[in-house]
């Protein structure tokens, strides 16, 4: 026996073969795209069928260059259609969140850099765009800039804190949350005293 079943199928019989999957107690291991030959793109999606059963790999050619998202059928799938839109360049119709997961939001470039026809030796040129803050109106809302800090070996990061009271409300990048309770007011006293 075989430790993966390999079978061809259309892009339209996956959300029937996704669902009998999960029915059956399996369920979507990832996705991923490659050029089994040149000038063919095809997408193989990886299942777990089950305790004590083969993995299952479904192999699918692209029709004019985008496939149906398999995400509402199984979300784990989204992140790997949003890394092969962004590698592959290849469309995934109907999906929840069509944003970049890799590419920087700004990277302009010839061709998805594991396409084919990217350039050998071609770059991927960052524009960096500057986040809009939101306006402020209230005079009882205080605003601390903090950064940067050396996050990993790669990025740093810079923050800015909009608080009132012992509320702090975080922008980092383009995300927004608050942070209150003891933890804001712990936050205020570091910040003030650094």
């Amino acid at each position: 026996m075989s430790a993966v079943e390999r079978s061809r199928y259309r892009a339209s019989d996956l959300p029937t073969m996704i669902r009998s999957l999960h029915s059956a107690g399996g369920r979507m291991q990832m996705a991923y795209a490659w050029y089994p030959r040149p000038g063919e793109l095809e997408v193989r999606y990886l299942a777990g069928s089950g305790a004590g059963k083969p993995f299952v790999e479904w192999a699918v050619t692209p029709d004019s260059g985008s496939l149906p998202s398999m995400a509402a059928e199984s979300p784990l799938l989204g992140w790997y259609e949003r890394e092969i839109t962004d590698l592959f360049g290849l469309e995934f119709s109907g999906h929840p969140e069509p944003k970049r997961l890799i590419l920087h939001e700004g990277a302009e470039m010839a061709a998805p850099p594991m396409r084919e026809d990217f350039p050998s030796g071609g770059r991927i040129d960052i524009s960096h765009h500057d986040s809009a803050l939101p306006e402020l109106e209230n005079p009882n809302v205080q605003r601390l800039p903090w950064g940067p800090i050396r996050a990993d070996v790669v990025e740093s990061g810079e923050f800015i804190f909009y608080y009132v009271g012992v509320a702090f409300y975080l922008l980092v990048g383009s995300g927004l949350a608050v942070v209150t309770g003891l933890l804001g007011t712990f936050l205020r006293q570091r910040l003030a005293h650094a």
